[in-house]
């Protein structure tokens, strides 16, 4: 286990346990007039706590959050149920709601996390950091402190101008080696805004010892550009270039063009809390801790609202949770300044391309290109985009200007000669198809899906079979799993007439993949070879209801008019 996977664990298991309850119960308060439910209201109460749960168990947090306010109007002295709609009102940024739950919380249990957590940030959105650091230092130190208490005191604490004691709450993090890098760029953030660039420096490089992300390069490039060390500069903006060559986060040249004015990456302590929040929100993911780092995501943007990365984040999280349209508003909402923009409208072109709006999809990718033209993403998507809406000689033409653009090592290129070979394939432009797919093999001789995609289209034409069976048994090799693949074994076989060997490999593909219309369709010709007659024309007429290709219909509908196998299917004896 590297570092990285084993600090995202340790955070995703802090972060569970800060959700429990961590003070003993402290007597009911005094609350004046309180009614108490009727048994009606009380079946109604859990009713509603019942919907919240299974709407959570689905994945649904915007009704659950609905559910769990219903529930709270007849239960409000409930701490568990105060819990989970505090946190489910964060998923959703419904941060007005949150807050009032938060209080209502901590007058039953001053020591709950997740209120002392959100209370906190309030105060500092306010700017109110001497109330802000009350709340983050009463968090439990046995659970959220582990990572998230000291960078959130020190930070505080950094509001009110108290430097050097935010830079002893965070020692706290250096009894852990995994929290090494996080530690050293906030120490560098809180030097570098109290205006001590030459001791940042030194924690950025310390920061820079870990993996290089886009917030530690912009940082200690900052610092840099500020101090006149542009050269300096430019080499850390190259090396990372050098390993991102493809990024669309980062504009080296861009940072450099500001010279000496260029800003500090993090001007103040609530942009600096924000950091924090984003920083752990990116750690969540590395555990696949969605709703987690969507309420983190939600906390930073509370703090600063334009925040590019925590938007994108943002937007991600709920693209997972099924929530397109949602996604696309938060893409939207990152500034055209942003040097994220163009990547955040190359993903929203692919949103709008799954809402079914093409058009749009197409427009947002067309402006890009304008922008961007030298970006191979975009030729790209545009191509996969034509080709998903079987667009196909534009699609060709989309994968032909990003092999233009293609300046990566050779072998890497294969996959759009492979996707464009796809593209003519279904342009019926077989001789550009066959280069493409040969080119394609050569550049990776055992890529599965190459191997397959060329044996098949062999086999369909009825030529080089004895090439093509070499092909695709190399290609189940490979993956012996896929349907697809096993499918193409058992038509090769089919086509050289071994059907009653063809046959124990299409019901094998069929088992793989029940609802695929063309396995289905020769499943029932080698049914019919081998003389399952009944078996044949039940697989033919179930290949004609999973919604075939418009080609497939002909010979489908005669299939099932006559009860018989064309004469014009061709055997290689």
């Amino acid at each position: 286990m590297n570092k990285n996977t084993a600090l995202g664990l340790i955070v995703a298991t802090v972060l569970v346990a800060a959700c429990a309850s961590e003070g003993p119960q402290t007597a009911e308060p005094p609350v004046q007039n309180r009614e108490q439910p009727e048994p009606g209201q009380a079946r109604t109460t859990l009713g509603a706590y019942l919907a919240a749960r299974l709407a959570l168990e689905n994945g649904d947090t915007r009704s659950a959050a609905d559910y769990f306010d219903s529930a709270l109007i007849r239960d409000s002295d409930n701490t568990e149920l105060l819990q989970d709609t505090l946190l489910v009102m964060l998923t959703e940024g419904r941060m007005d709601d949150a807050k009032a739950v938060a209080e209502h919380l901590q007058v039953y249990d001053s020591n709950e996390a997740w209120s002392l957590i959100l209370l906190g940030v309030d105060a500092a959105a306010r700017q109110d950091y001497s109330e802000a650091r009350k709340r983050f230092a009463a968090i439990p130190k046995r659970t959220v402190n582990g990572l998230l208490g000291p960078l959130l005191l020190a930070w505080s604490l950094a509001g009110n101008g108290l430097t050097d004691s935010a830079l002893d709450a965070l020692s706290a993090l250096s009894q852990n080696e995994g929290f090494k890098a996080v530690q050293a760029l906030h120490a560098g953030l809180i030097l570098d805004q109290a205006g001590r660039v030459d001791a940042a420096l030194d924690q950025y490089r310390i920061a820079l010892q870990g993996p290089l992300n886009i917030r530690t390069i912009e940082a200690v490039g900052s610092a840099y550009q500020r101090l006149g060390r542009q050269d300096e500069a430019r080499q850390l903006y190259g090396r990372y270039m050098a390993e991102h060559p493809d990024t669309m986060l980062f504009n080296g040249d861009a940072l450099l063009a500001k010279g000496k004015s260029i800003p500090r990456p993090v001007p103040d302590a609530k942009s600096g809390l924000a950091a924090v929040f984003f920083d752990v929100s990116q750690l969540l993911r590395q555990t696949d801790s969605q709703q987690m780092s969507l309420i983190f995501n939600r906390l930073a943007l509370h703090l600063q609202p334009d925040f590019p990365l925590a938007q994108m984040t943002a937007a991600d999280s709920l693209q997972t949770k099924g929530r397109v349209v949602e996604a696309c508003d938060m893409l939207r909402s990152i500034s055209l300044q942003s040097p994220v923009h163009a990547f955040a409208h190359l993903k929203l072109a692919v949103n709008l391309d799954e809402l079914g709006d093409e058009p749009g999809a197409l427009a947002e990718l067309s402006g890009l290109q304008a922008e961007m033209p030298a970006t191979i993403e975009i030729p790209i998507t545009q191509g996969d985009i034509l080709r998903r809406h079987k667009q196909f000689d534009q699609a060709a033409a989309a994968y032909s200007r990003a092999l233009t653009l293609f300046k990566g090592a050779p072998e890497d290129s294969w996959s759009l000669y492979f996707s464009r070979g796809v593209a003519y394939e279904r342009a019926h432009d077989w001789p550009k198809a066959e280069d493409d797919f040969r080119h394609a093999l050569a550049l990776k001789p055992d890529q599965p899906d190459a191997l397959n995609y060329l044996g098949y289209t062999w086999i369909d034409h009825g030529i080089n079979l004895t090439e093509a069976r070499g092909m695709v048994e190399k290609a189940v090799r490979l993956r012996p799993g896929d349907g697809a693949f096993i499918d193409s074994l058992g038509w090769v076989l089919f086509r050289l007439g071994d059907f009653y060997e063809s046959v124990a490999y299409l019901e094998k593909a069929v088992e793989l993949k029940p609802v695929d219309p063309t396995i289905n369709e020769h499943l029932g010709d080698a049914y019919f070879k081998v003389g399952r007659i009944e078996e044949a024309k039940m697989q033919w007429r179930r290949a004609l209801t999973l919604d075939p290709e418009p080609e497939q219909l002909d010979g489908l509908r005669e299939k099932n008019r006559t009860g018989r196998l064309p004469e014009a299917i061709q055997v290689t004896k």
